[in-house]
């Protein structure tokens, strides 16, 4: 919990709000640019917050295996998935096939985000709503994970911005993207700021994961599938670090982070550092970059707010614009109105 709110966990839609609220009041004071917030949603309080690839990875000893497994499922589906969608990216455009993979529940290096808080709660409790005689308060521990995506990326490679997942004009993504990375300490080479994220390279490039820079990138995707769009999805895209991004830079203080990244970039980091120092300089990475919001488990309080999502109009069939979507939305009629 960030140091900005108290530790009472969340009880209802409108405490949830105000604690946004609180935060994203917070880091405009910094700078107004940087009060645009990511969220997750989780069910249990513990997981780690990294990509369902690496989750795979965490069973196969041998590096060259989980390179192997990677190039494996992002071919295969690249080959094959003409016959079950009728509209797929570019063969080229590997940025798209991954963004197309992850939201169809591929194992990907892509770590799912979107810009919706409400959103992002309904995936946090909608599945503990279901199941009301095995429901076990003890266990459920739900969540909603509150990133900084610009302070994120000037801490994780220098970039105060949004990368393009793919360079059009310049063609850049081929030629020059794969031909550096960002190691741990920021030693770069042939830096190009324009560029996209290498990590994307090397998820279609068996055995070249020298390619990958150090830390996850956040960026936005191209919106290919109208699921994208309805969940206003957004991603992390991860590299040589596997670690879950609560993880990463854990009990770090948010100026020593910054300062690591003085040297090369500092335009990007004088720009930040002096007015977060102005405002507080013992802020830690978990206090305004990263923030976990605490949600009750109480059924009978996650039930309430789930009908209070379906009122506001956040429900399967708006989140899962298909057959499927509305499917699970008349499923979910039927436990939103069970008596308890």
């Amino acid at each position: 919990m960030s140091i900005l709110l108290d530790n009472k966990p969340i009880q209802s839609i409108n405490e949830f709000i105000n604690k946004i609220e609180i935060i994203t009041a917070y880091w405009n004071k910094i700078d107004p640019f940087i009060n645009k917030p990511w969220f997750r949603g989780e069910d249990k309080d513990d997981t780690l917050l990294k990509p369902k690839l690496f989750k795979f990875f965490d069973q196969i000893e041998s590096p060259a295996k989980q390179i192997d497994f990677e190039n494996e499922i992002v071919q295969n589906f690249r080959m094959k998935a003409r016959s079950f969608c009728d509209i797929v990216p570019d063969y080229n455009r590997i940025d798209e096939w991954l963004f197309l993979m992850r939201h169809f529940g591929a194992p990907t290096r892509l770590l799912d985000w979107t810009t919706g808080a409400l959103i992002a709660l309904f995936f946090a409790i909608n599945d503990l709503v279901k199941v009301p005689d095995r429901y076990d308060s003890k266990k459920a521990k739900p969540v909603v994970w509150m990133l900084n995506p610009l302070l994120f990326n000037l801490i994780a490679s220098g970039r105060f911005f949004l990368p393009l997942s793919w360079n059009d004009g310049s063609n850049l993504y081929h030629k020059e993207s794969y031909k550096y990375y960002i190691d741990e300490d920021c030693n770069i080479s042939n830096l190009k700021l324009t560029t996209c994220p290498a990590n994307f390279h090397a998820a279609f490039e068996a055995g070249k994961c020298e390619y990958e820079e150090y830390y996850p990138t956040a960026l936005h995707p191209q919106n290919i599938n109208k699921r994208l769009t309805a969940q206003r999805s957004c991603f992390t895209v991860h590299g040589k670090n596997r670690s879950g991004i609560q993880e990463i830079f854990a009990d770090r203080k948010l100026l020593d982070l910054i300062i690591a990244k003085n040297k090369t970039f500092r335009d990007n980091v004088n720009l930040i550092y002096n007015q977060i120092e102005q405002k507080d300089n013992n802020l830690m990475f978990g206090d305004i970059v990263l923030i976990k919001l605490e949600i009750d488990s109480d059924y009978k309080i996650l039930r309430k707010m789930m009908i209070d999502l379906e009122v506001l109009g956040i429900s399967y069939s708006n989140l899962f614009p298909d057959l499927e979507g509305l499917c699970n939305e008349l499923s979910n009629e039927f436990y939103l109105r069970l008596k308890i």
